[in-house]
């Protein structure tokens, strides 16, 4: 029954195919004296102003790119120079093209459009910040401008839904607190797009109930380096906060490097006092709690890009993070009656801990532009991570009942430590009404877990309370088969992905072992349809949850 299943997959991935009959437009892009530019963008935009083709210049200022004659005009487009923009005839041949620099004419220049800054899609939103620090002063202010998207200082959901967050399509591997530092300390003037993707298709891993934020960064297409300091100094209630980071993209000839560090760091305080009268008990209970909690963070980002030629580049791009919170909570209960102020029974509560978390990943990425007439992409990426989770906690319990104290000790510590490996491939091809990927993907996961609990009394010895020994190993491989297709103002979205599951766990601890092997199907369905500044959609997806990593 899996082969049969695999079968259809494979069907599905290699039945889509299509091509549209359109001219092909060559040309070479030259600046006032002759000199070749390298990396300008040439879209293709039909007569409704929307993009069917892009691609960019060699070196040599040469491109090649399809168009519909009489149907399409060519836009040019590079930093510095004023846009161009033809319309394409019967003929049209090859085309020379001059771009006059921004210095040269200045006056000339005119803001014809600009994109809106919320795009509905009917699968996603588009959220067009094109480095405008209006959009807020980091990724943070600009995500809590977007509708249905939640933030508060430990945690992001969109519709009440917890997410995963990819910056450039790699997963952040971050959660919590330490991912909410990083989009602090990621200025607006560095972003271009922010994906919100409500039903992600069959190409993204089927784990979480959740959506996608993919947050686009800009490219540096010039020669030269850029750099960015940003500070932010809080204050809450009692204690002061402050997030600093510092930010580097270079580029010269065929080399790209970037370089991102951010730390944060302060308190987090609360007190809070209740009273609890009942009256049918005539009972009295007072309780005084007090939260501190000081935290850090740091976080480190550092990528290399080559391109190799005008159609080949590979990337290495290394995160780091490190984060530590040190939660202490103390509570003072009494409880007494109201006929006698003075009988009362107290009870302190002391909540000591610490949650250190960390990790190391590394992205290889490799890509090939197959085909500039086709559009035809292949994405290899490889990953590998390392990662530690450690939780203690104690809670120290003095009681005082009728002058006599009473105390109990209950203290809990687990580490978990994790190697994520991952292997995936990514084809995209342009088919006639639309776009077609296909890919497969190999994940492999090592996770071990120690888990000790224990309570101690006065004059007793310490009793075990659950303590654990535990590891857990998980591959998946998985393929996938989805294609987008936009007919007038209806669009259609289709996709199945399949994979395959081995996992085995193990507790040293009550010597025990489970082995599980599954195939679970996925199918994704997303249609559309748009009417003047409205939009419908209707989706459907199926999930899987697994275990958090």
């Amino acid at each position: 029954m899996k082969y049969f299943y695999l079968s259809i997959i494979l069907i599905l991935i290699t039945g889509f195919s299509e091509a549209r009959q359109v001219a092909t437009i060559d040309g070479t892009i030259i600046d006032s004296v002759k000199r070749a530019i390298a990396g300008a963008s040439i879209t293709i935009h039909n007569l409704s102003n929307q993009v069917i083709y892009k691609t960019v210049s060699d070196g040599t200022g040469k491109f090649s790119i399809k168009g519909e004659i009489g149907k399409s005009y060519l836009s040019v487009n590079h930093i510095g120079y004023i846009p161009y923009r033809i319309s394409l005839t019967d003929t049209t041949g090859f085309l020379n093209i001059v771009l006059m620099s921004t210095s040269q004419q200045l006056k000339e220049v005119i803001i014809s459009s600009s994109r809106p800054f919320l795009q509905q899609e009917p699968d996603k939103l588009l959220v067009n910040v094109d480095g405008n620090p209006k959009a807020g002063i980091n990724a943070v202010d600009v995500l809590k401008k977007i509708p249905g998207v939640l933030i508060n200082r430990d945690d992001i959901t969109v519709e009440g839904k917890p997410i995963m967050v990819l910056i450039d399509g790699k997963p952040t591997r971050l959660s919590g607190n330490s991912l909410i530092t990083l989009l602090e300390s990621s200025p607006s003037t560095d972003i271009g797009q922010i994906e919100v993707i409500y039903n992600p298709s069959a190409k993204y891993d089927a784990a979480g109930a959740g959506g996608i934020i993919n947050i686009k960064t800009i490219k540096r297409i010039k020669p030269g380096y850029d750099a960015s300091i940003n500070f932010t100094l809080g204050h809450g209630w009692k204690y002061p906060s402050a997030n600093g980071s510092a930010g580097l993209n270079y580029k010269k000839g065929k080399n790209n490097i970037t370089l991102n560090y951010s730390r944060s760091g302060g308190k987090q305080y609360q007190e809070l006092q209740t009273i609890n009268k009942q009256q049918d008990l005539n009972q009295t209970l007072l309780d005084s709690s007090v939260y501190n909690t000081p935290y850090q963070s740091q976080n480190i980002r550092t990528g290399f890009e080559r391109s190799l030629n005008t159609k080949e580049s590979i990337s290495a791009l290394l995160t780091g993070n490190y984060s530590k919170r040190e939660p202490g909570f103390t509570s003072i209960a009494k409880v007494g009656s109201f006929s006698n102020a003075n009988d009362f029974d107290y009870s302190l509560s002391e909540n000591p801990g610490s949650v250190v978390n960390k990790g190391l990943n590394l992205n290889l990425s490799y890509r090939y532009l197959i085909d500039t007439k086709k559009q035809q992409e292949l994405n290899i990426d490889a990953d590998a991570g390392l990662f530690e989770y450690h939780n203690e906690s104690k809670n120290l319990i003095t009681q005082l009942n009728n002058g006599l104290p009473i105390s109990r000790n209950y203290i809990q510590e687990g580490k978990t430590t994790s190697q994520i490996y991952s292997l995936k491939a990514d084809y995209t091809q342009k088919i006639k009404s639309g776009t077609l990927e296909t890919g497969l993907k190999i994940s492999d996961v090592g996770l071990e877990n120690n888990f000790s609990s224990v309570m101690s009394s006065q004059g007793q010895p310490a009793l075990d309370y659950g303590s654990n020994e535990f590891h857990y190993d998980e591959t998946i491989i998985a393929v996938y088969g989805a294609s987008r297709m936009v007919f007038g103002k209806f669009s259609l979205q289709l996709g199945l992905r399949a994979e395959q599951t081995f996992t085995s766990g193990i507790s040293l601890t009550l010597e025990s072992r489970v082995k599980n092997t599954y195939l679970n199907l996925f199918p994704n369905f997303s249609s559309g349809f748009k009417t003047g500044k409205h939009a419908f959609s209707l989706t459907y997806g199926r999930r899987i949850g697994r275990p958090s990593y």
